[in-house]
């Protein structure tokens, strides 16, 4: 989820934004996947489970020579204020060391906190809806589940009348991560982070790149950030050379363009990419990878390349 001042087009999504839920159903709901318009995204379980892989090292993470691990280790502890177990300590901030301490660092500063929840939360379990996830169209302080508020009067239910619901009308409680800059909040549900599969793991690396890119951008000393996303995305849409588009969805909006190329970017692994997710709106595990971030816009392979070794 990713509350950006960049607006999807025909969608409501008042300030939020994710990768499994907002844009991509959810796929922890065990509910079948409703028709959405035209202007949304779906990727369906069959999809999910094509893209699965049963290797857990696909993502690059901080190696255990890394000087800096246990300093990058104490930091993501220090931002999350809910899980279910020390396996996902373990799990998540192994795969989020892959980001370099100064980002962690940003993350920190600008006051992120990440939340892991149940997949299938019991009564008293924190659910997205608590965290703000929703919208509050009463105005009575709180997102209450299922909740429909008449907002034009009609009598009839429309889109956007519920206010657990997002603009694809399922619960923010079926989504498996996302991202609020309104709040900084971030959170996974626990199956997003025990699940070593491709899309999860990209899916991971994804939402925390929001918060990052969140953090940074907030930065006054990382003005130059935010300028050379912006224009590497505009530059991708137009085609020029060196410039590009890893998948279909980064094509969306530059934030999703920054999110989808770091989770490229992070997952060093040998796998032919499928040249059909190029022009596709849907997740595409088996394009994001480094090797394809570099031959698909290398412009910006260069600009994370630097930012994450110093070496363009």
């Amino acid at each position: 989820m990713y509350n950006s001042p960049v607006s999807l087009p025909q969608l409501n999504l008042g300030g939020l934004r994710d990768i499994s839920g907002e844009v991509l159903k959810s796929l922890s709901s065990e509910e079948t996947q409703p028709s959405q318009p035209s202007d949304t995204v779906t990727l369906n379980r069959e999809q999910k489970e094509a893209g699965k892989s049963e290797k857990a090292d696909s993502v690059s993470v901080a190696a255990p020579s890394d000087p800096q691990a246990g300093k990058k280790k104490e930091l993501l502890l220090s931002l999350i204020e809910d899980h279910t177990g020390s396996a996902d300590l373990d799990r998540l901030t192994a795969k989020l060391s892959s980001f370099t301490l100064d980002m962690i660092q940003k993350v920190k500063a600008h006051g992120v906190t990440v939340h892991i929840l149940r997949d299938k939360p019991g009564e008293g379990d924190i659910k997205p809806t608590d965290l703000g996830f929703g919208h509050d169209l009463d105005n009575n302080g709180k997102i209450e589940v299922g909740k429909w508020v008449d907002l034009d009067g009609n009598g009839a239910e429309d889109p956007g009348e519920r206010e657990d619901f997002t603009s694809g009308g399922y619960s923010w409680n079926t989504v498996n991560g996302a991202y609020d800059t309104k709040t900084n909040i971030l959170f996974y549900k626990e199956g997003e982070v025990n699940d070593a599969s491709d899309y999860h793991d990209a899916s991971i690396l994804h939402e925390f790149s929001h918060s990052v890119d969140d953090a940074v951008r907030n930065d006054e000393g990382s003005s130059d950030w935010g300028q050379q996303i912006d224009k590497n995305f505009k530059e991708a849409g137009e085609k020029k050379t060196g410039h590009g588009f890893v998948d279909g969805y980064a094509a969306y909006d530059n934030a999703e363009y920054l999110a989808q190329s770091t989770a490229a970017y992070l997952t060093d692994r040998d796998i032919p990419d499928d040249p059909a997710n190029d022009e596709s709106l849907y997740f595409a595990p088996d394009n994001i990878t480094r090797a394809h971030l570099k031959k698909k816009d290398q412009a910006m392979y260069l600009f994370l390349d630097e930012k994450f070794t110093g070496q363009g």
